[in-house]
């Protein structure tokens, strides 16, 4: 039927996914990560803890992108690493065979003359995600109250949420949709899925959780109760 081609026409002209194009979900997750702060320097096991990844993908995945020189071996890190622990009184472990490898910090190569392009690609992905999710959820937007990206999604790494969607929507329908999502950002999504009578018991009792919601930065996708709609700008925060 003509409306199921126009909305496949429509997911491809906004999808970007980074797992696609990179060819490895671990490169994309560990990108994803380092992108965030340059100057952060991370460890094997620290990753894997971080990703929820097997350290062996981890590990082929840095020396991959080391080769390439986006990212390099941080030689400061370590030493400063072991003179924290040392005055926290802590035991400092040598490094022996194969457990090295784990010691080695891995951070962001400044140097890498495509940095800014990869740092921006990673972006566009958000930007053509925020898309994404709305024409997802617009198959049952009859049933949704009131759908919101926040988190990651407006530049707040520190936030417990960044998908919140009241009303009636399958629950394995979004799951797969945060899955896809996943891909082709190269982070993980948290997200709730609430009954309209659940959020307006959580308004009545101003439960902090939902207050957060309501209070921070966000972008609306759907919002009955003020008769709004996602119109595709992704800078259209709502305080």
């Amino acid at each position: 039927m003509p409306s199921k081609n126009s909305n496949k026409t429509k997911k491809v002209e906004t999808g970007l996914d980074l797992t696609l194009l990179f060819g490895s979900l671990t490169r994309v997750k560990l990108l994803a990560l380092m992108l965030q702060d340059y100057h952060k320097s991370y460890f094997v096991r620290e990753l894997t803890r971080l990703l929820n990844l097997q350290i062996n993908a981890i590990r082929r995945e840095l020396d991959n992108l080391t080769t390439l020189n986006i990212l390099k071996i941080d030689e400061g890190a370590k030493k400063h690493k072991d003179l924290k622990e040392l005055f926290a009184g802590k035991p400092l472990i040598t490094e022996k065979g194969a457990n090295s490898t784990e010691k080695k910090y891995y951070k962001i190569n400044e140097d890498c003359i495509f940095l800014e392009d990869l740092k921006n690609l990673f972006l566009k992905a958000k930007v053509f995600a925020k898309n994404n999710v709305f024409n997802n959820l617009e198959d049952y937007s009859e049933g949704i109250l009131y759908a919101v990206l926040l988190g990651k999604f407006v530049n707040d790494h520190d936030g417990s949420i960044d998908l919140l969607v009241v009303g009636e929507v399958p629950a394995k329908k979004m799951e797969r949709l945060v899955k896809d999502l996943e891909k082709q950002i190269g982070e993980e999504i948290n997200y709730a899925l609430m009954k309209e009578e659940e959020f307006a018991y959580r308004q009545q009792i101003v439960d902090k959780f939902l207050y957060k919601i309501l209070e921070n930065n966000k972008i609306v996708l759907i919002d009955k109760r003020n008769n709004k709609l996602f119109n595709g700008n992704s800078s259209e925060l709502i305080a």
